[in-house]
This record gives structure tokens, sequence and C-alpha cells, in this order.
């Protein structure tokens, strides 16, 4: 579901039900009930899309390690242009020490590189 403020939204009205039962869930207030927590869960409510996004990411990640065999996704690499940047990212968050512990594990298990040097691509020009 789209934001409130998102170009294009056609449905204000779904958008800040959505917003409320977040904030219900994660918010100070902490109202959401057990048995609609349960109900939103088994209708495949994401109450945090960022974790939604962030797990997404990772398992692109894993599919281009399989087919390439490292993490060494170029920043502009052409078949996803996101996960380019999602990879500095994390790197980035690292440095910043705003990357969880269980990300850093994750990556650091499917053998994240975190000082990266040149890519495959100069590699070969080199």
């Amino acid at each position: 579901v789209p934001g409130v403020n998102t170009p294009g939204n056609t449905d204000r009205r779904l958008s800040n039900w959505v917003s409320e039962q977040r904030n219900a869930f994660y918010g100070n207030r902490g109202t959401l009930h057990e048995h609609r927590r349960r109900k939103l869960e088994s209708l495949g409510f994401i109450f945090e899309p960022f974790d939604k996004a962030w797990e997404d990411a990772f398992q692109k990640l894993k599919d281009y390690r399989g087919k390439h065999g490292d993490c060494l996704v170029p920043y502009e690499y052409e078949s996803d242009s996101f996960l380019g940047s999602w990879v500095v990212r994390q790197r980035q968050l690292l440095r910043e020490r705003k990357l969880s512990e269980d990300r850093k594990r994750r990556l650091d298990e499917i053998e994240f590189v975190w000082e990266a040097g040149p890519t495959r691509d100069e590699q070969e020009i080199i």
C-alpha cells in the first residue's frame, strides 16, 4: 500500500489505516491487540516495510552470489541498479555503526565483502 503522501495514491483512507495499524503495533501507544496482530499477519500484513525491503535485497544478493560466486555487485549493476547501491549502503551503515549485529552476521555468512576494491569488470582492465 503506498504511503499517504505517495504521488498517485488513490486511496488515502487505506494508507491511513495501514499507518494506524503499524503505529499501534510499533508506536508509543502499543495498542494493537494480539488477536488483530495475528489476523493481520495471517493476511501477510507487513508491519515493518523497511525490514521487508532489506530482506528482499538480501535475497537478491544471495541470488547474485549464487550466479557470480561472490558478493561484489557493481554499483551500476545493469540487471538491478538498486542492488549495487544497496550493497554500498550496507558498507556505509557498518562504517557509521548503524548496521545491526544480526544483519552484519547474516552478510558475513554469505561472505559479504566489506572493503571492496575494484569490481570484477575493473579488474579485467587492470
